[in-house]
């Protein structure tokens, strides 16, 4: 399949989730990072595959669990290398979005480096209220180079949502997919990523409409946007804030807070009751 002619995935339904909804405000979610060296380098080949790209990042980041960073993400979901050069891809389509942060947005391991290859994980929960239950939500990346979103339900079974694998020629992508929740709970959910070199960026947004048309490019395509009746804004309007590995809250584009110092490392997931 070309990079211009991917097929949209079909909607993602979630019967049930690992334990009832929370109240209050959530503490982020738990990112790690970890550069492409010894002792494990991330293969570039294999990860061209979709069905190996999410076992190949989490094989590199276990193999990495005593250098790679780890740190609990709380502002919104916008991460950048702020690399400027060229066609600016790694500003990504929310500029300015975090106050705290770059023009691009939030650091990742390492910035302002077009060579250096690397992989982020991060891991937390939804918190899926009553009035998000049964609707069409719909999950977007923009993305330099690829990733992964998946959420695990109850008995610890899994939801691929997206995969975004790495396709040489085309680095950068647009890509959403709808899911919906059955039941009122938390869900946790999983993000693994890669960059390969130049640009880096990593946005997460949300958009909540039961017309909205999903739909998967590279970013520098614009004929594969939702029609004339829809808006041509190429991701719904803002970035989200991240949900929470300990007291989640739902998904909002609320005012980012400042990160919180590096944790000591990530839980046991998916957590299951």
């Amino acid at each position: 399949m070309t990079a211009s002619a991917v097929a949209r995935a079909d909607t993602v339904v979630i019967p049930a989730p690992v334990a009832d909804p929370l109240q209050g405000q959530g503490t982020g979610m738990c990112v790690a990072q970890a550069l492409s060296q010894a002792p494990k380098s991330i293969d570039i080949i294999s990860v061209q595959q979709k069905s190996a790209f999410n076992g190949i990042l989490n094989d590199f980041m276990e193999a990495h669990v005593q250098d790679r960073k780890e740190s609990a993400l709380r502002t919104l979901f916008d991460l950048s290398n702020n690399n400027i050069s060229g066609n600016k891809a790694s500003l990504g389509d929310f500029t300015n979005a975090v106050s705290t942060c770059k023009l691009g947005g939030c650091n990742f391991i390492v910035n302002d480096d077009a060579v250096t290859s690397f992989g982020l994980r991060a891991r937390g929960y939804l918190n899926v209220t009553p009035d998000l239950v049964a609707k069409k939500i719909h999950f977007a990346f923009y993305t330099d180079d690829a990733v992964s979103l998946t959420f695990y339900g109850n008995k610890g079974a899994s939801y691929p949502v997206i995969t975004r694998e790495v396709v040489v020629g085309a680095p950068t992508w647009r890509v959403l997919n709808t899911v919906t929740f059955n039941q009122p709970g938390l869900y946790p959910l999983e993000i693994l990523y890669m960059e390969v070199t130049e640009h880096a960026a990593l946005e997460l947004a949300y958009k909540v409409d039961p017309a909205f048309t999903d739909f998967e490019c590279p970013a520098s395509q614009d004929d594969c946007y939702p029609g004339p009746d829809q808006s041509r804004e190429p991701l719904p309007s803002a970035p989200m804030a991240p949900t929470a590995p300990v007291a989640p809250t739902p998904v909002m584009p609320v005012v980012p807070t400042p990160p919180v110092p590096v944790i000591p490392g990530l839980p046991t997931f998916p957590m299951i009751p």
